[in-house]
């Protein structure tokens, strides 16, 4: 329900709750991988982001670098290419990584090239949203890229078999 409320109910000042109820269960890993890595929220078209009010991925990003004191960087690195309509209604694994196929773009390859960064998305479904922003990152040249997500909705086969193949 906080996550909903962040997300939907323009409520973004829950962004610090949560990265605060993370840090008790993944406290000490956070605090191992961010000194070096730079986050990078997960982008919302310009469209999307405008109608919401703010990207609640880059809210939980910024109240990380607050608690942890690293780099968040934004759209001005990774963006969105297109829109491709909410990926929360799409339940069929197919049109998801099908929908986001080329969705992300890196602007600045300067900035990421040899970098390490943390990935960070208020929900991970099927895991392609993260693959193909970590996928944009890697093609531009980063050495390391991983995921952080404040909920992780339960795996299907198909998803399973995406991540083992996007991650390799």
């Amino acid at each position: 329900m906080i996550v909903r409320n962040l997300k939907y109910h323009h409520s973004p000042h829950l962004a610090a709750p949560l990265v605060e109820l993370a840090a008790e269960v993944v406290g000490d890993w956070l605090a191992a991988e961010l000194p070096t890595r730079a986050l990078v929220p997960v982008p919302m078209t310009m469209r999307r982001e405008f109608r919401r009010g703010y990207n609640q991925a880059r809210e939980l990003a910024l109240a990380l670098a607050r608690r942890y004191d690293c780099e968040v960087i934004g759209e001005d690195v990774l963006r969105r290419a297109r829109w491709q309509g909410p990926q929360a209604r799409n339940s069929d694994h197919a049109a998801r990584l099908e929908s986001l196929r080329d969705a992300f773009v890196v602007k600045d390859q300067g900035a990421v090239r040899g970098g390490r960064f943390l990935v960070v998305d208020d929900v991970m479904t099927s895991g392609a949203t993260a693959a193909f922003a970590a996928e944009a990152l890697m093609g531009a040249g980063a050495e390391e890229v991983k995921l952080f997500s404040i909920v992780r909705a339960s795996l299907g086969e198909g998803d399973r078999a995406m991540l083992e193949v996007t991650a390799s």
